[in-house]
């Protein structure tokens, strides 16, 4: 068993943020927080599992934004060379288009 004290609670959290859901989870408060959840915490026993549980999803919130920056980045990136694509194809008929219209005005 473990007793929840400030000093561990401090060291352990999200850098920003009191807690993230997952941390909020492990040791046994509903996600988002309600008023009164720190007061709750503090002093609270909880069992070693918990405590790694919620030393373990320490930055979680981060790394799932972080992630989700980067997907968001490629998928943009991705569009962009689409919309490129598309451009090249449609300056590729306008080309050859342009090419069957001097070879008609040559023919008359």
């Amino acid at each position: 068993m473990f007793v929840i004290t400030k000093e561990w609670f401090d060291s352990n959290r999200d850098f920003i943020s009191g807690l993230n859901r997952a941390q909020a989870e492990a040791i046994g408060e509903t996600y988002p927080l309600k008023k009164g959840w720190k007061e709750r915490v503090l002093g609270k026993v909880i069992t070693l599992e918990q405590k790694k549980a919620y030393e373990d999803a320490k930055g979680l919130v981060y790394a799932v934004r972080k992630k989700k920056v980067k997907t968001s980045r490629e998928m943009k990136s991705l569009l962009l060379q689409k919309e490129a694509l598309e451009l090249e194809l449609e300056i590729a008929k306008m080309k050859l288009d342009l090419q069957n219209l001097k070879e008609k005005l040559k023919e008359n």
